[in-house]
């Protein structure tokens, strides 16, 4: 089961690493289109703070400290970005290495909007968040 959630998770970073790639320039990637609220480049801040945060700080009590406001509001290079793709995939790659078969079913560490919740629930929710707002972004980009 860890391959397999490496495997897709590892395909979404992929997708979102190509996605900044595609960007003509970081002012593209970092301008808000009228009718939306945030830039790509947000989003892709927001993303990988996400998986570090959860699977990092919460899961594998790595350290990672997270700055959910300069995900939104502050502005990373491209080069940032694409290295902060690089280490959440790290951090996936260490958090799936120790976890076992029958880590899906535990309980998630903390409480998700005041409920408990397993992993699994976790694994498939981050998934869910991550592809929406890649999503955004491969619309954003075109």
């Amino acid at each position: 089961m860890r391959t397999e959630w490496i495997t897709i998770y590892f395909q979404v970073l992929d997708q979102l690493k190509k996605e900044i790639q595609q960007y003509p320039d970081e002012e593209s990637l970092f301008k808000v289109l009228p009718g939306t609220t945030n830039s790509a480049g947000n989003l892709a801040m927001h993303l990988v703070g996400n998986i570090r945060h959860f699977f990092g700080a919460i899961l594998l009590e790595n350290g990672y400290i997270r700055d959910r406001e300069h995900e939104f509001s502050g502005r990373s290079s491209r080069e940032e970005i694409l290295d902060g793709i690089a280490s959440a995939r790290q951090t996936l790659i260490r958090y799936f290495d120790s976890a076992d078969t029958h880590s899906f079913e535990e309980p998630f560490p903390i409480p998700f909007k005041d409920q408990a919740v397993t992993k699994g629930y976790m694994y498939l929710m981050l998934l869910q968040h991550f592809t929406y707002h890649l999503g955004q972004i491969n619309y954003h980009r075109r």
